[in-house]
């Protein structure tokens, strides 16, 4: 159990950091594919953003001959479709230029790839949207009605179906032709045969271009360099995956070290083992057996073995495979095992399992005498080695189950931030024909299983601006998030005030109140100065759209709104005294999940009520909070994963290691009862030894991990403190185990008759 569960899990890992590094390995042109980034500071924040202007892609280009073509890609998701009066929601929509193709080549089944996105009224569809939509794969022709890139509804017709590339980084259900590059884009440009990749990468971080920030330089990543680039604007982009590298370096880690604890169990519990073989051997011998003959029963004793749980490790591979994917957002198949990418390494990780360990052991154990083995391997050395092998597996156990609590500190720090955002709904209409959604509030509020309700002239995000500061010495961008809303929303989101008392008095007396947030003030007012009763636009340093007669009434605490990993920006809360005609943002916060589809329902009837025509489409804040730190979860998930799996094979070897060494200690239990010894004191025997084992392998483990773990917190601007109860109650948990099995193992023995024991030994 312990070798087919630990080639399991080497295996699956293996395969998937190789399907991982080997990203767009179906792609002929992947090592002339860069992507083009330039460096910017939001929030005091220096990143290579990806966002880029389509408009200035001609002009980027235009100065190097190196470059033979480029392509820029914008991206949407939840674009309604609406086809036979049914409406649908498409997740990836991805908007093309015409040389797409030349950089990602997906495979066309049905129509003109090529046309599809090219032609203005055209676009395709991917298979698996294309069984959803019309139930077939070839629907070419047919016609359907979207809302695309800000765009009316308007009616398109499908002109071709694609099948999504193997180990593609570039994924969509919906291509289409990009005709607005007003839009912020990702810009791909390919390079020429023959070109001198470093020289061109240094031509082009020397040249000045336009740029966000007027002029500025770039810089080109490969695709490789791309798909691990989890610090960059595009990481957000739902069509483009990325894989957080040290996600991969953790998981295979892990799979070597449960792999290592389950060669550790085989070895232990080969002690007992051995013994009779060794036994047998010697009559074997005296016999007539060869030595030849000897070395291959031995040899194929183990390689059965080893080949044995492959075979089995292959079955709970095939079993495993699909929580294996959800755990890890993989794309792994049981055929990829068995592609010219992984096969060698899996054929040549099973014949090092079975070929090297088998004849060390067919020469070493035909060497030894059954006198000499137990005097070998039944005193200090047999103890010695088993208590290396113990502390080790023990270390890895604790060390796990440590990395696990301090991350699982971090989520419920992601947690805490989560609660003002549970169970609330956003809806949005921009229809100024109609009646503006958030007169609504009164209404839904009043509705079985709705909390609250509440209006909002914009997204809990608010509208950004990017300040930059060209009178001052600071650099690069502040984004700036505004709110229009009423005092109700910041009630409804938990916004708490330095002074609530104070600021509702001041913002009395004014007549266009507005609240700015503490990072407002840390980073626009000057040292010192008070900015209660000052304009809003005295520090924006800029124009922002916004009136001069917005006086600031008041601080409110920060609060996260994105990821962890990124410094919360200044935000300014615009108050009315009531819903005003431009609230086009409605809130919704229920009570329980339970509540969610009948409020569902009936928004979605008054919607069409209100807005005939227009697509219902909902956001589950919660779920958008938790997408932005979506990394920490499944980092979570895969050690927890790993830390039980490394627990239970601890378990396993354990209890064949008592239960051994109970059975070579049965004399000496005996005589112990004999001179009054209390089964009390007989398990304490026992148990002594493992103990010890715990707490040298605390020791290895605390400073190993706590170096480990500190450096995955650095990613994060918030993070949870490391307490000394992160290390301990794994200790605890690991050690109340560990005696149970001893006990489980030792009690009948500790109550057992002591003559007969003795009579039997």
């Amino acid at each position: 159990m312990s070798l087919t569960v630990g080639i399991a899990c080497t295996c699956l890992l293996t395969a998937f950091v190789l399907y991982e590094r080997n990203i767009e390995a179906h792609n002929p042109n992947r090592e002339r594919i860069f992507r083009l980034t330039q460096k910017v500071s939001f929030n005091g924040q220096d990143r290579d953003a990806t966002f880029f202007f389509g408009v200035h892609a001609a002009d980027v280009t235009a100065p190097f001959p190196e470059i033979e073509a480029y392509a820029c890609t914008y991206d949407t998701d939840e674009m309604p479709a609406y086809l036979h009066g049914e409406q649908y929601l498409l997740d990836r929509v991805l908007c093309v230029d015409s040389t797409f193709l030349r950089f990602f080549p997906f495979e066309t089944l049905h129509g003109d790839l090529q046309e599809a996105i090219t032609r203005p009224e055209g676009l395709a569809l991917s298979e698996e949207t294309a069984l959803r939509l019309f139930g077939k794969t070839d629907c070419v022709g047919q016609e359907m009605e979207v809302t695309l890139q800000g765009k009316d509804r308007a009616a398109v017709r499908v002109m071709a179906v694609y099948r999504q590339p193997p180990q593609g980084m570039v994924r969509a259900d919906v291509l289409a032709p990009l005709t607005n590059r007003m839009y912020g884009t990702v810009c791909y440009i390919l390079l020429r045969e023959g070109t001198d990749e470093e020289a061109f990468r240094k031509h082009l971080s020397e040249t000045i271009l336009p740029c966000l920030s007027g002029k500025g330089t770039y810089k080109a990543v490969s695709l490789r360099e791309s798909y691990f680039d989890t610090d960059s604007g595009e990481s957000s982009v739902s069509c483009v995956s990325h894989r957080e590298p040290l996600l991969l370096m953790v998981g295979w880690l892990s799979a070597v070290l449960v792999l290592v604890i389950a060669c550790f169990n085989y070895i232990s519990l080969n002690f007992s083992r051995l013994l009779k073989q060794v036994h047998m051997l010697r009559v074997e011998t005296l016999m007539g057996a060869s030595l030849r003959q000897v070395r291959i029963q031995l040899f194929t004793d183990t390689f059965l073995l080893i080949g044995v749980s492959f075979v089995f490790s292959l079955l709970l591979m095939s079993d495993l495979m699909r929580l294996f994917n959800h755990m890890l957002s993989a794309r792994l198949t049981f055929g990829y095992l068995f592609s010219p990418y992984v096969l060698p390494w899996l054929v040549g990780f099973v014949l090092f399992l079975a070929v090297i360990p088998p004849a060390y052991m067919s020469r070493k154990v035909h060497a030894l005498s059954e006198s000499s083995y137990r005097l070998f391997y039944s005193g200090h050395k047999r103890r010695f080695i088993v208590g290396a092998l113990q502390t080790f597996q023990f270390a890895v156990s604790v060390g796990l189950l440590s990395a696990f609590m301090i991350i699982r500190s971090q989520l419920d720090l992601i947690g805490r931030d989560a609660e003002r955002f549970e169970s609330v709904v956003e809806l949005a209409c921009d229809d100024e024909s109609r009646p503006p959604i958030a007169t609504w509030a009164d209404e839904v509020r009043r509705w079985p299983g709705v909390e609250s309700a509440v209006g909002s002239g914009s997204g809990i995000l608010g509208w950004s601006v990017a300040l930059d500061f060209p009178d001052t010495d600071a650099k690069g961008f502040l984004t700036l998030d505004m709110n229009a809303c009423a005092w109700d929303f910041l009630d409804f989101y938990r916004v708490k005030l330095t002074d609530s008392v104070q600021v509702r008095r001041k913002a009395a007396s004014l007549s266009y109140p507005a609240i700015v947030n503490e990072t407002f003030v840390r980073r626009l007012v000057p040292a010192g100065e008070n900015p209660i009763g000052h304009p809003i636009t005295e520090y924006t340093h800029q124009d922002i759209g916004l009136r001069e007669d917005w006086v600031i009434a008041g601080v409110s605490e920060d609060f996260r709104r994105r990821s962890l990993s990124d410094n919360i920006g200044a935000a300014v809360f615009l108050l009315h005294d009531r819903i005003q005609p431009d609230f086009r943002v409605l809130y919704v916060r229920l009570t329980d999940e339970r509540a969610m589809g009948d409020v569902l329902s009936r928004l979605r009837a008054k919607w069409k009520e209100t807005y005939p025509g227009r697509a219902f489409v909902y956001q589950d804040i919660e779920a958008q909070f938790a997408r932005m730190n979506a990394g920490v979860a499944s980092f979570s998930r895969i050690l927890l994963t790993y830390a039980a799996i490394s627990l239970l094979l601890t378990l396993f070897g354990l209890f064949g290691i008592v239960r051994y060494a109970v059975q070579i200690r049965l004399r000496e239990i005996g005589i112990r009862k004999i001179h009054g010894a209390s089964a009390c004191r007989i398990l304490w025997i026992l148990s002594r030894p493992f103990m010890v084992y715990l707490g040298l392998a605390f020791v290895l483990a605390f400073p190993f991990t706590l170096y480990g773990m500190n450096i995955w917190l650095e990613q994060f601007r918030y993070r949870a403190p490391v307490t000394a109860a992160d290390f301990l109650l794994p200790l605890f948990f690991v050690a109340a185990v560990t005696l149970m099995v001893v006990v489980g193992n030792g009690l009948r023995a500790a109550r057992s008759n002591p003559v007969e024991s003795i009579k039997r030994e």
